[in-house]
């Protein structure tokens, strides 16, 4: 709990990731539930959005939490049988979206990159030392009304480039 104490919210503001944007290319198949009017080839898409910046005082380091967003839930779960319509829109499928706590590495401002066919989130984020370390900024997050306490909790390498 010591660690917890020292914890400190910088930023609750709900944006796209950086590096969490997609452009759509040969690789990205558009789900046809998504409703997206007049779809590009240049189109993209939010695949995390950024959810919380949080500061461990003692040591300075920065923590993001983000979750995938729906588009990305789309994408992965592209099966209209197993996944119809009205359950991918269901509250349930909401609490579904895998949070994501990790450790900033390099601030995203210092990288040149813009939106790309993969992900770019490991370029400057990477995944904590320890799953206690995740839990008790989860529940930092859940008493600071960040989260709720119904979320879909993630854990290791699964925000590399896709």
């Amino acid at each position: 709990m010591e660690f917890v104490s020292h914890l400190e919210i910088q930023d609750r503001a709900i944006y796209p990731l950086p590096g969490g944007v997609i452009k759509r290319g040969s690789s990205l198949v558009v789900d046809p539930r998504l409703k997206v009017a007049d779809i590009k080839s240049t189109d993209t898409f939010v695949i995390y959005e950024h959810i919380a910046t949080v500061l461990h005082r003692p040591t300075k380091r920065q923590y993001v939490a983000f979750r995938e967003t729906k588009p990305a839930q789309y994408i992965r779960q592209q099966d209209p049988v197993k996944y119809p319509v009205w359950l991918m829109e269901s509250a349930g499928k909401d609490r579904e979206r895998a949070l994501y706590i990790h450790l900033v590495t390099t601030l995203p401002s210092t990288l040149r990159l813009g939106i790309e066919p993969t992900t770019w989130v490991d370029r400057w984020l990477r995944d904590l030392d320890s799953r206690q370390e995740y839990e008790s900024l989860a529940y930092f997050l859940i008493n600071q009304g960040v989260v709720a306490e119904t979320f879909e909790a993630s854990h290791g390498k699964e925000t590399g480039s896709r």
